[in-house]
This record gives structure tokens, C-alpha cells and sequence, in this order.
């Protein structure tokens, strides 16, 4: 034992030496190359046959019944350089990627298919099928491995590349690649949050009270377990998470689910361990009288406070760093995998890794005057409601509210009804398209009878230009349809009417019944920016609310014990949550006029207190960046700084005001000379 710890400590002094680092430098570019070379052969020979199926496939027309052509039609088979490709699921996307004129649409994706049966199952099948994504990985393991041994993690990247290494490669042995991945995956997340925390922490390493605070608490994170549990349970689930989704579901429903997944644990553990390390760092000090050998020096309680919630955000910028990065390269590595059919390939670059902005329908509005003359007049002609008005049975206001009520619905659910054998146009305002674009797309979800999703039904879009399509839809499912970008006039409007009729090839038919939608039933989606920058900015905003719970917990510290200040934190942070779904109920909720007036008080006094937590808390619960990213929803730049404006300074420094007004007034432990 005595012996491997001073081969150990010689190992270390080494690695410390320039040599020393030149050496393990050229050692780790060997290795990581030299591993990875396998890799990169199989994905040029892949990418050499996806080539060659793509320009032998773009030139087929199935129309012509070329050999080629019948032999894919037929069997689903392609022959290249005296091989046949292919079989009965090629053979089954094929007549859904012919366009009109008999030419295939999507062949990368049909290409990407045929090869995947060739591709070595001791592989990742979406790092073969892209030599770019092979180069970036070689690249960044490269980055990793040098930064590790040039800021002395040396130790530590030998250590746990050497067990992920072999852990791995026993994994690839069993045929169990997906969970070697995994494995890699928890090494280099491992690491790289390791190297993280020293490049923060050399940043925080300044002359000043509150970097050195802040320094502090980084590296008392690493040593309480409670923290350690929290960063450990983060890098080893998240590369697992891809191992619990159905390879066999649709694509685009394995990228939305792993984004949803990943960025949720990210975010959820992030937000527990920063309250829990924001109240105890301050707390357990003032239960030692260790902070008293902190406020003796020239260090102010706002300096104080300040360095604590630097130092934890510092953690947390670590958390999101690599969290992040980890959601993007499996995100890039889940895209390649086969989509189920062209629609779903189509669906994964349009619809999911993608910024898109949205328009709804533009609808008429119902003027006061003609609502309050629809109101008298149901006054009028009810002689029932108007003797209990008049008798003071009912509350003429609440009776006039409510009839507004139902006359508004009523007048909005009218527009957006089409009975069948008739149509009404609809027109989308400012649908201000980057230049280029060459198409948008119309998401629409209709009900039509019971809803019955095990039904279809027809319906027809006619657009400005006079061109129409038909369609078949399922009650409830939300549909879209790809529209010319070319439709949009210069005013920046587009107008469709949809028709409740169907077609059978020769004659117009009236459709099943009055098809029906809600306000945003119908909506004009387009491409305004990449998955990349949507995702930072999707960060961005995840940090700002971290920054507000880090001072939320600090500030509690400074007045409460630590489990009290938890309780605080936490009541608040839940309540945070879920203030979208208190102002649902606070919206609904109705105090009876039969119960007793004790009881009506006690309903007020609750319903008061949901309504203020959720006018205080809303923002926090409302702002929710992860479920635009999944739908591939643009968070625009001005999301950002909202956020960061609002919570992330306003209710931030909110936080460090009243904390600092409660702790400047405190009395602390002073020192007594004995423990």
C-alpha cells in the first residue's frame, strides 16, 4: 500500500513538471487518435456509400419503371457496385417520399437508412453516419484531455479515463454500446466539470473580500456530501437517460423527450442543491462562529452575502456548462440516428432543432356596444332573471358579467365554426419571414363530432393564389401542413380558408360535420434561428432564476436557522413553480352564495392569499424555457433580458435587500477564546 501511494505521489510531482506535461500531452493525443481511428475509417467508408446511393437515387424516377426504379419500388432494394441494400422497410418509406412527378424527395434520409445495416455494431451508429461528428469528438476529447493535464488534473483524468476506458470497452464486448456510450459519457462529464471548477475558481482567485468568499464556498461545495450527491447524481444520469428512451418511437418524440428529460434534471437539481448550499453555508457559519472571523476583517454583510451567492452561482454556471453541453452532443448524436419515415425526418429539422416564431389567426372582435345590447337583451327576454335581479335574488353586476361571459365564447366559437359543405378564410398578420425562406407551416388541430381520434376526416385548404389541397385529419391531433413562402403578400399577411369538404378525385363532397377549433387551434410557424442559439438563450434564462434562488437562500440564512430558512426557501420556490396552475384555480374558483358567511370569509382569506403568492411568484412559474425548446419555439433575446432584468436582478436584488436588512441588525456569536 505504502508502495503504490509513492508511486502514486511520484506520478503527481511528475505530472506537475513541463516535462512532465509535454509528455502526458503527447501520450493522450496518441491514445485519444489512436483509439478513435477505427471510428473515423468506418464513418469515410459510410460516408463513401451514402454518397453513391445519394447520386444513384436522385436520378430514379419511379414513373418510368426503370429497373432501378422497380427494384426499389418493388422490394425496397438498391444495388451499388454489385451489392443489394435495402429490404421491406425501405420498401415501405419509398412510395412516401415520391413527389408528383415521380422523383424522391428526402434521399439523404432514405440513403442514411440503407446504409445503417452496414455499419459495425461495435460502433455508435450516429457517430459512423457523420465523419464531422467523428472529427468533433476526437477535437473535444483532445481539449479535454490537454486542459485537464495543463491545469494538474492529470491524476484525475488518468484515473477516470483508465476505469470509463475499460468499463466501456467490457460493455462493447457484450454487444452493449449504448450503455458503453453511457459510460464514456459519466467519465468525460466527470471531468469536465472537474476542469470547470478550476477555471472558476482561478477567475475567482482576485484580491478582493468577495471573490475570496466566493472561492470559499466553490470548494466547500466540493467537500459537503450533500453537494457532491447532488453533482454526482447529475453526471451520471443524464448520459443515461437516452438508455430510457424507445429507440423504436418516432425520432422527433426521442430528441423532444431526451431535451425534456435532460434539461428538467438539470435544472431541478441545480435549483435543490443551491438552496441547500446556499442555506447551510451561511447558517451552519453562524452556528460555529465561524463567521465571526469574517466580519472582524474589513468585510461588510453586503460583501458577505455577495460573496456567498457568487460562489454558489459559480457552481451552478459549472452545472449548466457541462449539463449543456452533455443535452447537445446527444442531441446532435440522437438526430442521426433513422427516422422512422420521411415525415419524421422532416418533422426533426423543421419542427424540433430549430428557432421558429408563430402567428395565430387574426379574429374579429365583439364591440361593447353590440355586447352590452346582446346582454339587455337577454335580460329582457329571461323573465325569470330578471324578477330574481329585481328582487335582489341575483346581483345584477355578477348576472351581467357572467351573460358578457358566455357571449363573448359564444361569439368567438361561431368564427372558428365551419359546418360542412362550407369554408371561411382566416388571415395570419405580419408573418415577417427571414429572407430565403422558401416555405412556412400551418399547425392546425380540429374537433369534429366526439372526438374521436380513431377517425379521419376531410378537409380542404384553398390558399390566395387559388391553389388548394386536401387533407385528412384526426380530432385533437395536431396536424401541420408545409405552405409556400411565395402566398405571403407584402403587407406580410397570409390568408387561407379552410373548407369542410372532401375529395375523391373527381367531385367536391361535403365533409362529416362542422368542424370546430380553439383560439389557437390554427397557426402559421417559421423558421427564425438555429437550435444552438435558441438553446443558450434557453440557458441563459435558467441561470437567471438559479441566481434568484441562490440569494433567496442566502438572504433566508441571515435571519432563520438552517432548517427553518429551508422550509422558507423551498415553500417559496414551490409556490414559484407553480403559480401558473395557482392562477388557473384562482381564476375558477367561485365561493358558493349558499355557504355560511364565516365560511365565505375563510374562502376569501385563502383565495386572497393563492392570488397574492401567484401576483408575486408568477413570473418565476411562467417563464418556462425548456417547453419552447422542446416545441422548437423561438426564446427571443428579449425573453433573455427580461429575465435577467426582472428576476434575475430585480428579484435578485430584492432578496439581498431584505436579507441585508434583517442580518445588519443581528447580533452575531462573538468569539469567546474557547471552542
Amino acid at each position: 500500500m505504502f508502495a503504490l501511494r509513492s508511486r502514486i505521489d511520484r506520478f503527481a510531482g511528475f505530472a506537475q513538471s513541463l516535462r512532465g506535461k509535454v509528455v502526458l500531452s503527447i501520450v493522450a493525443a496518441l491514445v485519444i487518435v489512436g483509439s478513435a481511428m477505427p471510428l473515423v475509417v468506418a464513418a469515410v467508408r459510410a460516408q463513401d456509400l451514402r454518397a453513391q446511393m445519394q447520386t444513384v437515387l436522385s436520378t430514379i424516377d419511379l414513373d418510368d419503371r426503370t429497373p432501378e426504379g422497380v427494384a426499389l419500388l418493388d422490394r425496397g432494394e438498391l444495388t451499388i457496385g454489385g451489392f443489394t441494400y435495402g429490404g421491406p422497410r425501405v420498401m415501405a418509406m419509398v412510395p412516401r417520399m415520391a413527389d408528383a412527378e415521380g422523383k424522391l424527395v428526402g434521399v439523404d434520409d432514405l440513403a442514411r437508412v440503407l446504409v445503417s445495416p452496414t455499419l459495425p455494431t461495435w460502433a455508435p451508429a450516429g457517430l459512423v453516419q457523420s465523419l464531422g461528428n467523428c472529427v468533433s469528438l476526437i477535437v473535444a476529447l483532445l481539449a479535454l484531455a490537454l486542459g485537464c493535464i495543463w491545469s494538474g488534473l492529470a491524476l484525475h483524468l488518468f484515473v477516470i479515463a483508465g476505469l470509463s476506458g475499460i468499463a466501456g470497452g467490457v460493455a462493447v464486448w457484450f454487444g452493449e454500446v449504448p450503455i458503453a456510450l453511457a459510460i464514456v459519457g459519466i467519465g468525460a462529464l466527470a471531468l469536465s466539470f472537474l476542469l470547470v471548477v478550476g477555471v472558476l475558481g482561478v477567475i475567482l482567485s482576485g484580491a478582493s473580500p468577495i471573490f475570496a468568499i466566493a472561492a470559499t464556498v466553490m470548494r466547500e461545495a466540493q467537500r459537503q456530501r450533500i453537494s457532491v450527491a447532488f453533482i454526482g447524481l447529475l453526471l451520471v444520469v443524464l448520459p443515461i437517460l437516452p438508455l430510457s428512451i424507445d429507440p423504436a418511437s418516432p425520432l422527433r418524440y426521442q430528441i423532444q423527450t431526451f431535451i425534456s428529460r435532460g434539461c428538467g434534471l438539470v435544472f431541478s437539481v441545480a435549483s435543490v442543491m443551491t438552496l441547500l448550499l446556499a442555506c447551510s453555508t451561511v447558517a451552519f457559519e453562524m452556528r460555529d462562529r465561524q463567521i465571526w472571523q469574517l466580519l472582524t476583517k474589513p468585510v461588510s454583510r453586503a460583501q458577505y452575502m455577495l460573496g456567498k451567492w457568487l460562489g454558489i452561482m459559480a457552481v451552478n454556471t459549472g452545472i449548466l456548462l457541462v449539463g449543456a453541453t452533455c443535452i447537445v452532443v446527444y442531441v446532435q448524436y440522437l438526430s442521426l440516428r433513422p427516422a422512422a419515415d420521411p415525415l419524421d425526418a422532416r418533422a426533426v429539422r423543421e419542427e424540433v432543432l430549430v428557432a421558429r416564431q408563430g402567428r395565430l389567426a387574426e379574429y374579429e372582435s365583439l364591440q361593447p356596444e353590440r355586447l352590452v345590447e346582446m346582454v339587455d337583451q337577454a335580460i329582457e327576454s329571461d323573465p325569470v332573471l330578471k324578477a330574481e335581479i329585481e328582487s335582489g335574488e341575483r346581483d345584477l353586476y355578477d348576472t351581467r358579467v357572467k351573460l358578457a361571459d358566455e357571449r363573448i365564447t359564444a361569439f368567438g366559437t361561431q368564427q372558428r365554426a365551419i359546418p360542412a359543405g362550407q369554408g371561411k378564410a382566416f388571415t395570419f398578420r405580419d408573418v415577417a419571414v427571414p429572407a430565403g425562406t422558401e416555405q412556412v407551416t400551418l399547425r392546425y388541430e380540429f374537433h369534429l363530432g366526439q372526438d374521436d381520434s380513431h377517425e379521419q376526416h376531410p378537409v380542404i385548404f384553398r390558399f390566395a393564389d387559388g391553389s388548394w389541397v386536401d387533407k385528412q385529419f384526426v380530432p385533437v391531433q395536431a396536424n401541420v401542413l408545409p405552405i409556400p413562402a411565395s402566398l405571403i403578400d407584402a403587407n406580410g399577411d397570409l390568408t387561407v380558408e379552410i373548407m369542410s369538404l372532401g375529395f375523391d378525385g373527381t367531385n367536391f363532397t361535403p365533409g362529416e360535420g362542422t368542424i370546430v377549433f380553439d383560439p389557437d387551434g390554427i397557426e402559421i410557424l417559421y423558421t427564425v434561428g438555429s437550435f444552438g442559439g435558441n438553446f443558450a438563450r434557453a440557458m441563459g434564462v435558467q441561470w437567471t432564476k438559479l441566481a434568484f434562488l441562490a440569494m433567496l437562500g442566502v438572504a433566508s440564512a441571515t435571519l432563520l436557522s438552517f432548517g427553518v430558512a429551508c422550509l422558507l426557501a423551498f415553500t417559496i420556490f414551490v409556490a414559484a413553480q407553480l403559480a401558473p396552475f395557482i392562477q388557473i384555480s384562482v381564476d375558477q374558483y367561485r365561493i358558493a352564495e349558499e355557504t355560511p358567511v364565516v365560511l365565505q370569509w375563510v374562502q376569501l382569506g385563502v383565495k386572497g392569499i393563492a392570488f397574492t403568492s401567484q401576483w408575486l411568484l408568477g413570473a418565476f412559474g411562467a417563464t418556462k424555457p425548456v417547453d419552447a425548446l422542446v416545441d422548437g419555439r423561438a426564446i427571443g433575446l428579449s425573453a433573455l433580458v427580461q429575465s435577467a432584468l426582472f428576476i434575475g436582478i430585480g428579484w435578485t436584488g430584492l432578496a439581498l435587500a431584505l436579507g441585508w436588512l434583517g442580518f445588519r441588525r443581528k447580533e452575531l456569536a462573538i468569539y469567546s477564546g474557547v471552542g
